[in-house]
């Protein structure tokens, strides 16, 4: 609204001076300032006639307009960071004037030094002293209408790829749209935009939110499922507070400008007193005092009557040593509420990816996001937001005046081709091939219409049981339903010539909130300690202990019903109904009723059991990707599983038992010191069980880390009935090696682990298992773990070229046992920015 505001008054302006003066000509001039290197508008700049001090700032979309009776011949336009750029007026007429700004080199070191104290430090206080004040979290709740826009495209093309063959049939795309250039006349390539209106609604005390996506818009390059994308895209995800002492960026804690301890981390520089939408503003620029900090440099707007946030321009560049990011700009205009505190009214994010290397493009993402509407303290129920993000089932069913009438600004006509851009890229060969494989290498599975195939990393396994192990298998997809799932595999080892196969059939119930129930029939070969359903996270893991020796193996087989159900928001519960059936493929008996001397020896069991897990994660998020919903992890707040299982002895099943387990795990930002992640988890089982049932202690003999194993332990060497364990793992970022030159260039990562588990075996349970077999063949043994822990603790190097992530382990207990590794090396790759 504001920018057609300008026009109006430039208009009013020059029919009131055609009354006042009939013998003067007005210079009438309205434009845009815009960044020339990403083609984005540049808010809050100064436009003036050269020589003068008669001037208008940009409004957040860089607009502006001037008028003068005068004959001033130049209008100059300016901004921090930028290159001052000096355009000829026709004086006497109404003109345009677009001033594109090269971004320039500014010695953001250079501080003044003032004989007394720094004016902006007294500013800066009365701002901080008032932050509970215009801090929306100082309302009840608050809501408002929110409209979204993402574009994301590929610059920086290199020469070696612009003289390859596949480039140029998007080239040809490319050169048949001239429009779609950047500003300083290199093409970009659009390979996604978005739009969306959603309605989101925040409750402060306790903190609860909605976001009812209503309708989006969106065109990719690899984008199939616009559900998943239309819950990422929204208001939930595009949160800047700059009233909180520290914002969450990209999984990253940066100090905010005028957080409580702001005198630790910036340099001020009080710039000028200005209006701003009418409102007289200080003008202030902040700098990091320390290049590693994290921490903005650029521009704050502070209002003179209430020291409340009115304007933010801040950048993030690569010094604060952020992988894969040149620089993040966020721009953002608030507006106070009819109860004082202020809500964000328009917000603009860049992100500029940079490329991996000479050869390869990067990347520029656009954010934009806008509310109106707004209301606050609206006084919902709490069962309001059971559900954070809801996508209405007709969220793609819309015609072109649903936008024009929902859209808080128009496209432009760059994003009007970034669309017809993208819908043609898409028709081409090399970029549908390259669709795929991206699409394969990410999900683990090749999409052919209805169904999924495989996963691929379980395709084929060499081990000394199963010999050379093929597996094929597949899933449906959104495509086949959106209620139904179907999935099912099937392997074969050539040395023990069995079949092997799973199939499973779910229905989703509900979406919101989630509520799935389902039939799963599994008949395969797993190891103990390893089983395949316990480590479905972790698909590299198991497909590698897949290879080499398999540790006491067993035919398992299980048949499952399952209900899974979201009762409150955060609060998760999963009920399993499970018929199994063990059959060891190593020497192994157990006395069937537990007593040695009125037993008989038995090798195969059936288990019949029901088990019940309960979680609550208060802010863990969720995301639907087609017919799967995913966590996105946990935040700043715990999380806590508890998980009972009760084994019914009878018809179905020979044990009867009780097991009870709790998970307890949290994420611990501890800003510029870093990232720790810890685990406590504790077990037992109450009865006496043969040894497959109790807890064998997940071991790692691969070479890959995961978190899920004790890295320095073998597959099966430890079991318990009782025990706990403690996991904690600490990401120093760059705190450590960022100290050092070399090391700071490279942007590698110091990391440090620290895994205990104590345990304990019953005698009732050791006594279960005879020594020797009816055939009087000694069995392998197993065993617990004595009085004193097991202990590992590890070091290593992650964002090694950018990746990859490398591990040393050392065993600090339990060093005389059979084959124990004293040291152990694990390698990884993960992306982490």
């Amino acid at each position: 609204m504001r920018s057609i505001s300008i026009y109006l008054i430039a208009l009013v302006a020059l029919v009131a001076g055609n009354h006042i003066s009939y013998g003067q000509s007005r210079t009438v001039i309205t434009g845009q300032v815009i960044d020339k290197s990403t083609g984005e508008p540049i808010p809050f700049a100064n436009v003036y006639f050269k020589s003068t001090s008669i001037g208008a700032t940009s409004d957040f979309d860089g607009k502006y307009a001037i008028s003068t009776y005068e004959d001033y011949d130049s209008l100059v336009a300016s901004y921090i960071g930028y290159n001052t750029l000096t355009l000829p007026v026709k004086t006497g007429t109404i003109q345009t004037i677009n001033f594109y700004l090269d971004p320039g080199t500014v010695n953001l070191e250079e501080v003044v030094v003032y004989s007394g104290e720094n004016p902006a430090w007294a500013i800066i206080r009365k701002v901080v002293k008032a932050k509970n004040q215009h801090d929306k979290r100082a309302l009840d709740s608050y809501e408002y209408e929110s409209y979204n826009k993402i574009e994301i495209d590929i610059d920086n093309f290199s020469e070696d790829l612009k003289a390859t063959k596949a480039f140029g049939q998007v080239a040809a795309v490319m050169d048949s749209i001239a429009q779609l250039r950047g500003y300083d006349g290199n093409p970009i390539l659009p390979v996604f935009i978005s739009e969306s209106v959603s309605n989101y609604y925040v409750k402060t005390d306790p903190f609860a939110k909605r976001e009812e996506v209503l309708k989006t818009r969106i065109k990719g390059v690899g984008v199939d499922d616009g559900s998943f994308i239309s819950q990422i895209i929204g208001a939930s995800y595009q949160e800047y507070n700059f009233y909180r002492n520290w914002l969450n960026i990209l999984n990253k804690e940066f100090i905010s400008p005028i957080s409580d301890g702001w005198r630790l981390y910036y340099d001020y520089d009080l710039i000028d007193s200005l209006e701003v939408d009418g409102v007289e503003c200080f003008l202030l620029n902040v700098v990091p005092k320390r290049d590693e900090d994290p921490a903005f440099n650029g521009s704050i707007w502070i209002t003179k009557k209430d020291y409340a946030l009115k304007q933010v321009d801040l950048k993030i560049d690569k010094s604060t040593n952020l992988n894969f990011v040149e620089y993040i700009r966020i721009q953002q205009e608030l507006v106070p509420t009819a109860e004082g505190p202020s809500i964000p009214s328009k917000t603009r994010v860049l992100v500029d990816v940079s490329p991996l290397d000479d050869d390869t493009p990067g990347l520029l993402t656009k954010f934009y996001n806008s509310a109106r509407n707004i209301k606050v303290n609206t006084n919902r129920k709490n069962s309001f937001y059971s559900s954070e993000v809801m996508v209405k089932e007709d969220y793609a069913i819309y015609d072109e005046g649903y936008w024009d009438d929902h859209r808080h600004e128009p496209l432009k006509d760059e994003e009007l081709y970034a669309y017809e851009m993208i819908d043609t890229l898409r028709t081409i060969p090399v970029v549908k091939r390259y669709e795929k494989i991206v699409q394969t290498l990410s999900t683990g599975y090749f999409r052919v219409g209805k169904i999924d195939i495989g996963p691929w990393p379980y395709t084929w396994a060499y081990n000394d049981f199963e010999g050379h192990r093929f597996r094929a298998g597949f899933k449906t997809n959104i495509k086949f339903s959106n209620k139904w799932k179907f999935n099912s595999y099937i392997a074969y080892g050539t040395e023990d010539q069995q079949i092997k196969y799973g199939v499973s059939l779910g229905y989703i119930i509900d979406r919101y909130p989630w509520t799935e129930i389902g039939i799963k029939r599994v008949a395969e070969v797993d190891q103990l300690g390893l089983k395949s359903e316990n480590l479905q996270d972790n698909q590299i893991f198991l497909a590698a202990s897949r290879f080499g020796t398999l540790i006491r193996p067993y035919w398992y087989e299980n048949n499952k019903l399952f209900l899974k159900t979201e009762l409150l928001k955060g609060l998760n519960q999963t009920i399993n109904i499970n018929l199994e059936h063990y059959d060891p493929q190593f020497p192994f008996y157990y006395y069937d009723n537990g007593i040695p001397e009125a037993s008989t020896l038995k090798s195969r069991f059936d288990v019949a059991s029901v088990e019940y897990s309960i979680r609550y994660a208060r802010d863990e998020r969720f995301v639907q990707f087609e017919n799967s919903r995913l966590s996105l992890g946990i935040n700043r707040w715990p999380s806590l599983e508890v998980s009972y299982t009760y084994g019914i002895q009878g018809a179905l099943g020979d044990l009867g038992f009780h097991k009870l387990e709790v998970d307890f795990r949290q994420r611990v930002n501890f800003g510029f010191l870093g990232i720790t992640n810890y685990q406590i988890k504790g077990g037992k089982v109450f009865n006496t069980v043969p040894y497959p049932i109790l807890e064998s202690h997940i071991g790692n003999e691969s070479f890959f880390y995961t978190s899920a194993a004790f890295n320095t332990m073998n597959f099966f060497e430890f079991v318990s009935d009782t025990y706990t364990s403690f996991r904690w793992q600490h990401q120093f970022g760059g705190l450590i090696l960022n100290r050092i030159p070399l090391m700071r260039k490279l942007k590698w990562r110091l990391l440090a682990t620290s895994n205990i588990l104590y345990g304990s075996l019953s005698q009732q349970n050791i006594d279960l298992i005879p020594a020797q077999g009816p055939d009087g063949t000694d069995l392998p043994p197993f065993k617990g773990l004595g009085d004193d822990p097991y202990v590992e603790v590890g070091y290593g190097i992650e964002n090694i070229f950018r990746f990859i992530r490398f591990d040393v382990f050392h065993r600090l207990s339990y060093l005389d046992e059979p084959n124990a590794n004293k040291i152990a090396f694990k390698v990884s790759m993960q992306i982490i920015l």
